[in-house]
């Protein structure tokens, strides 16, 4: 819109380019949000799959060690009950020690 009036058509011209401004930065902002909800996404989706991750080896981290703690328990229990059983029981000493032990 060209005018006899050069302040009016500088002012309208001004008005137009802060107008595509405006339309630029209105679009900017869009295609900012728009990248920013992808690499959110995108970060949520390697974020939970490390942590499945890291969760299946604490896992198996965990059980492997309460499997070999189980059984060093069960063959450690195992290996007493057996000197227990193997030790040689005195029984008549042990009562003469207990009938004198009481009779005093």
């Amino acid at each position: 819109m060209i005018t006899d009036n050069p302040e009016l058509d500088a002012i309208n011209h001004l008005l137009e380019i802060e107008k595509n401004a405006s339309i630029l930065v209105n679009e900017a902002h869009v295609e900012s949000d728009k990248r920013i909800s992808q690499a959110r996404t995108q970060f949520s989706a390697k974020y939970k799959e490390n942590l499945e991750k890291i969760t299946e080896e604490l896992e198996s981290e965990y059980k492997n060690k309460m499997d070999s703690i189980s059984k060093q328990y069960e063959d450690e229990l195992a290996e007493y009950k057996s000197s227990l059983e193997k030790k040689v029981q005195n029984k008549k000493d042990f009562s003469e020690l207990l009938d004198k032990l009481l009779s005093n």
